[in-house]
Formats: C-alpha cells, structure tokens, sequence
C-alpha cells in the first residue's frame, strides 16, 4: 500500500508538471507544485489540496505558501507564508486567491507588505494582475525609498515601470521638498514625480510651488510646471502658464502670462516670456512684457518694450556705467554772470515798450499775465495732476486693473530663467557703455535676433504632452536648460557671493520704449534705470509729456527718491513746448523753449526750479486770460534762463548773458520770422495711452492664501506604521523579507521556461 500511494502521488505530481503547455478553453493553465498532493470533496465539486512548499508559476509570477487548495486549472487559494514574486517583486501576507483566468492574485493580511528593490511599501488590501504587473490597492498605502515617502488613500504600482500612481489625499516627502495632490505618478527610478490635478509643493528655500499639471525631479531638483503654475518666495510671486525651473540654482523658463511680483522692489513685471538666473538675479523679459512700479501713495508707473532686462550688478560696476552714462549726456557750465534779473515779468513789459518793433498796445501787458501761463506748466513737471487732461483721459480708457488696484496689491517677486550660451556675449555688451544715441544699436539688434532664434529652438525643445512625461524625461535626463553666461568681463564673479547692500539693480528696455504715469507720459528708443542712484537714463527720440505740454531732447535723464521724482536733465537740443491752438491743420501755434541743457529740480514732486542753459531761445504767444485770444508773439533770446517757482506759480525769472527780447503784434510778425524753433516737432502722435503701455488683467496676491495652506502631515504612513509597531509587539504580525529559494527556480527551468 504504501509503494502504491508514493507511485500514485508521484503520478499525480508528474501529472501536474505535465500540464505545461497545455491550455484550456484557450487560456493557459496555471503550473503548480507540492510536496503533498490528494484530491478532496468540496460539496459538489473535488479539488486538490496542496501541502508543503506549494509553488504556482504563471505569466512569469510566482506564488508560494505553505498549503493550498486547487480549486480547478485556473483557481487556486494559498495560506500561511503567501509569498508573490515576479522579477523584482515581491508581495507578503498569510493568504492569497488566485484566478488564472482573470490573472488576479488578492493578498489578505492584518498588514501587507510589498518590496521592490529599495522600496518598500503596507497597505490593508493588495490586487496583483501577473499578467499586465499592475498592483491595486484601496484602502490606504505608504511607500518608502530610500529618504523618500509616498502615501495616498489608493491608487496602483507598476511593477515592471517601476511607478507609483496614487490618488485621493496624495502626499510625498523628501528632505529637500513636500508635495500635497490629489494624482500623482512616481516612478522609483527616475524619482520623478508627475502630477496631474492641483499640487503644491514646499520645498527646502522656503518656496511653495503650485501647478495644475507638470512634474518634478527629485535627483535634478527640477521642476516642469505646464498649466496654471505660481511660485511664492519670501520676497517673490510667480505666475505662468508653463515654468520650467532648476530649484538648485533658481534658473528657471516663464511661458505665456508671465506675472511678476516683487515685494522689496515694489514692483510688477509682465510677458509672455521670461527667462531667469537666480544665482546671477539677471532676468529677460519678452514678447510684450510690461512692468509696473507702485507704491500705495503714489500714482502707479507703467512701462513697456519690445525686450526689457533685469540683472544685477555690484555697485563699483554699476558706478562705472552709471558714470560713462553721465559723461555722454552732460550739459555745460553754467554762466554765473546775471545779467537781467526780472521779479516781475512786468518790468520787461515796461523796458520792450520803447523798443522800435514792440507792440504799442502793452499797456496791459499780457505777456505778464501769458508769461505765468505758458512756464506754469513747469511747475508741474512730473507732479501728479488730480485731473487727467481731457484728451489724455479720451486716449486712454480705463483697463481692467487700473493703477489704484495696483497701488494696493500686496507685493512679491522678480525671478525668471536661462539663455543659450551665444547670449553671453550679449550680456557682456549691457556691461559696457552705452552708446551715445541709442542702447540698440546693430550689433544688439542682431545678437537679439539670434537670442530670439534660440529661445523658440529652446522652447520647441521643451515642448512635450502635458500629461506623463516621456521616457526621456522619466528617467531625469529631458532637454537641458542652456548654462547662465557670465555677465562680467571685468572680473568672474557671481554678484550673489557679494552682501545684498553692495548690489544694484538694473533695468534695461530695447526698442519702442514706453511709458505712462497719470501725471507724464514718455517714449523713447531705450532705456536703462540703475537702482544705485535711482536715475533713469532714455535714449534716442525721447519724448516726455506732461499735460498738454511736450519736451524732447536727445537724451533725458531722470532721478527718484522714495518713488518721487527729484529731477529731469534734458540734453541734446531740448526743446519744452505746448499747444497753444488747434484752429485747423496749418494753423496750429506753439509755445517753445530751447536750451543746450534743460534741468527741472522738483520736491514732492513739484517743480521748484528750471535751469535753461545754452544759448536759451523762447517762441511765446501772449494770449487774453478771458477770452483765449492771442495778442502777441515774443522772441526771446540770452545765454541761460532760470525759473524759480513758489507756490506753483513762477516768482522769479533770471535772464543771464545779454538777454534780447522782441514782441510782434499777431499782424505784424515778419514773414522771415519763424514760428518754430529749430528741429522743433509735434510728436502728439506719439503719445501713449495707458492701454497701449498696458493692456493686461493683475492677478491679486495670494501670499495670504498659501501661506494658510495646511502643509503634509502624513497621517496615512503614522498611522499604518504604528498599527505595524503594535501587530509585531503582540505577534499578530510578522515583517517579513522572504525570497523565492533556489527549489523554486529549479521547478520553473523543469517546465522548459
């Protein structure tokens, strides 16, 4: 008897291994071992029980336990020391179903525990598919690797991509960053992680990072936002629809509504690209970018242009350029010799009238009353106005946030991110001087063509569907951002190794500069702004608009102090006029004045003083303060002219080397007479609007609102690793590391896989 039982049991084991191959209604069957196998009735039905190192083998899985019963080819149940393997898999747990037709193995324990290389995970439920290598869980899972920790409420783990997708209360940790989402993909080789609902990042600087979809690597501390992405620093708000960004050294890519918050700078900045080294603190903005300076006390400054920079320096460099700037633009020495001092512009009204070519009418002396009119203006150079002329208000019809939201908005940032290397020559030229006329000249005109070149080259790189990333990109590798230029040819420092005390910060605009304050309005070429003095230096066609009043010059530089303007140098021919009439096309008369150099002191914004220096020419219509009509034209010439102003009205007017004054009656100006001055021009055309500076929605703060985010707390992985403490002490539990033995893979090579 017991010679037949061992041929029989040895029948029935060669019976099982026999199977190999064979299918059954076109599946294949599950392969199967045991040291004991007998066949047992189960109601209606006979299956087989299986004892001793039970071994299942299908879709290159493999199961082992202790005992099991065999349901039928395809149906199998496993107790005490279920252990799942396949490749690098490994799943534990004291029982297991198993459905070959379904290819779903379901793990039952108090605690399940999966390993995978460094990677451990526990969860209360576990479905393995041997056949797709996609385990399921629904009832709360942590995984940790190596410093990194995973956890949600369910989701599934690729086995073979090696990817964790979790889902419902989603939250990773890692010494360098924190992430909190609803969806996430995290692939355990490349380490990183995608995301595609809401997700917010805190990251070790401090930063919080939020996006509606993109990804992050963890091993390059590189962040790929691609919907709806903000960045708030201790100083900074970010927004953008896409930001590529190198947490390391704070270089980052800004794409389409580009908003910029500084909180120190007070100040905003706009574009549909922008591009940021954060080691360096230099920034390009393109592709119709703005910027605002605000201050709640004061009227909100708006510019634009075609390409504007920001970077910063160390102040001896800054001095240096700031000091060859002066150079270009400075006027000359003023003639101290006063040679007619007027206190009351009615004095000369008196001396003009014994002149052969003065008008016989003085005796009222309009050109007292017209002289107040036409400089009053300078005392309001710059000065905001509680009124915005009629004209300029038509021109520029309220937007969507106009500067009084601004004023009010809480502050923040100014970061962006990295060029191509053949801008680094670029760099260097902004590091130099600028040219006399124009900060544009050929050669930058043509190294920003080619940067622009390489920005779309780099963006068409970057470009990739906005949902996993490709294998490229999943294993940390994706296209690199192009290295920081050195911006110094001087010396090779970075301005970061120096005391935030000793930087200055520099803004640089290229190509259709424009500006618009409600109280002035300019245009010009380029511009450059140097944080060290607070000047304002703009180049080539400048023009300045100050309430119907108009100056132009070749250069004009401006100085601030506490967000108010302080002074204005015009150099270059400068010519201040204003409209006096519009009767028709040709017959339109101005008020002028002209100088080698013209200087405008001011206090609280209010000018106190005008200096017209150099051969000072005066082109004046004397106008009835009643009815408006013009009465005279005055000619007026000398070496230097000062306006002294109190009270916003012109006290004193001091004519200085050998002033000459002539006025003609409207009806006896000589024909050889000009109405305008040399090179004088109109450049009403010109002028802009706030919407044509401006044309953009600001987005509120939302410093508050993140800063209240109730960070990760990960009470998924505290509490399922203190259920694991308490299951181990009381032996309801064991933490086990078993692997597949060397008897296992002998039975596999015996079925001729």
């Amino acid at each position: 008897p017991l010679a037949t039982l061992l041929v029989l049991l040895l029948a029935i084991s060669l019976g099982a291994t026999a199977l190999r191959g064979q299918t059954a209604g076109g599946k294949k069957i599950v392969d199967f071992t045991a040291d004991i196998m007998k066949s047992i009735h189960l109601g209606d039905t006979t299956a087989m029980c299986l004892v001793g190192n039970v071994i299942f083998y299908h879709n290159g899985a493999i199961i082992t336990c202790d005992s099991a019963i065999r349901y039928g080819e395809r149906r199998m149940e496993c107790f005490r020391n279920v252990v799942i393997n396949k490749e690098t898999f490994y799943a534990y747990g004291d029982r297991a179903d198993y459905n070959g037709a379904s290819n779903i193995a379901r793990i039952y324990s108090p605690l399940i525990k999966m390993v995978d290389k460094d990677a451990t995970m526990y969860s209360y439920d576990f479905a393995f598919n041997t056949k797709t290598n996609l385990g399921y869980y629904a009832t709360t899972a942590t995984l940790k690797q190596k410093e990194s920790q995973v956890e949600s409420r369910r989701g599934y783990y690729n086995t073979k991509t090696r990817e964790l997708v979790g889902a419902g209360a989603v939250e990773i940790r890692n010494p360098d960053y924190r992430i909190k989402s609803d969806s996430v993909n995290y692939n355990l080789d490349s380490e990183v992680t995608t995301f595609y609902s809401r997700t917010n990042i805190w990251n070790s600087k401090g930063e919080i990072l939020s996006a509606d979809r993109g990804w992050h690597d963890s091993k390059a501390s590189r962040y790929f936002f691609t919907s709806d992405a903000y960045i708030l620093t201790d100083r900074q708000e970010v927004w953008a629809d896409s930001i590529d960004y190198h947490s390391d050294s704070e270089n980052g890519v800004l794409r389409r509504n580009v908003q910029i918050l500084d909180d120190g700078q007070k100040s905003l900045a706009f574009g549909d690209r922008a591009l940021y080294w954060g080691e360096r603190q230099h920034a390009i903005l393109t592709r119709n970018p703005s910027l605002i300076s605000f201050d709640p006390m004061e009227d909100s400054l708006f510019m634009r242009g075609d390409s504007i920079l920001l970077y910063t320096m160390d102040k001896d460099k800054a001095m240096r350029q700031d000091s060859l700037a002066r150079s270009l633009t400075a006027g000359g020495a003023q003639d101290e010799e006063e040679e007619l001092v007027v206190t009351k512009p009615a004095v000369m009204a008196d001396s003009l009238a014994t002149d052969s070519l003065a008008v016989d009418k003085v005796e009222k002396a309009p050109e007292v009353r017209e002289r107040k009119g036409f400089f009053a203006w300078l005392k309001g150079l710059f000065k905001k106005k509680e009124r915005q002329p009629k004209a300029v208000a038509e021109a520029a019809p309220p937007v969507k946030s106009d500067s009084a939201a601004v004023s009010s908005l809480p502050d923040s940032l100014a970061v962006l991110a990295p060029l191509p290397d053949t801008l680094a020559v670029f760099l260097d030229s902004l590091a130099v001087v600028a040219p006399p006329d124009s900060l544009a000249n050929d050669e930058t005109v043509r190294i920003l063509d080619e940067a622009t070149k390489k920005l779309d080259q780099y963006e068409a790189q970057l470009s990739r569907p906005e949902t996993v990333p490709d294998d490229e990109a999943a294993e940390g590798q994706g296209p690199e951002l192009p290295a920081a230029p050195k911006p110094w040819r001087i010396e090779d420092e970075t301005p970061s190794t120096h005391n935030a005390d000793s930087l200055v910060r520099t803004v640089k605009a290229y190509f259709n500069v424009k500006i618009y304050r409600t109280d002035f309005q300019s245009v010009c070429d380029s511009l450059i702004s140097f944080s060290l003095d607070s000047t304002i230096h703009m180049y080539k066609d400048p023009v300045l608009w100050n309430g119907s009043n108009q100056i132009v010059a070749r250069v004009i530089d401006v100085t601030t102090q506490n967000q108010k303007i302080s002074r204005a140098l015009f150099t270059g021919d400068p010519i201040m006029s204003s409209q006096v009439d519009s009767l028709g096309v040709d017959t339109v008369h101005y008020n002028q004045v002209k100088g080698k150099v013209i200087e405008s002191f001011l206090r609280d914004n209010e000018v106190y003083r005008t200096d017209v220096n150099g051969n000072g020419q005066t082109y004046y219509y004397m106008t009835d303060d009643e009815t408006g009509d013009m009465q005279g034209f005055l000619v007026a010439e000398c070496g230097n002219i000062t306006f002294n102003m109190a009270e916003r009205q012109i006290s004193t007017i001091v004519y200085k080397a050998d002033p000459v004054y002539t006025i003609y009656p409207m009806d006896r100006i000589p024909e050889d007479q000009p109405l305008k001055l040399p090179d004088f021009k109109w450049e009403g055309h010109r002028r802009p609007s706030q919407r044509e500076v401006f044309d953009r929605t600001v987005r509120p703060s939302q410093r508050e609102a993140y800063t209240a985010l109730p960070e990760p707390m990960f009470p998924i992985t505290l509490q399922i690793m203190d259920n694991r403490t308490r299951m181990i002490q009381s032996g309801a539990w064991r933490d086990r590391n078993d692997r597949v033995n060397q008897d296992t893979y002998d039975f596999i090579r015996s079925l001729g896989y």
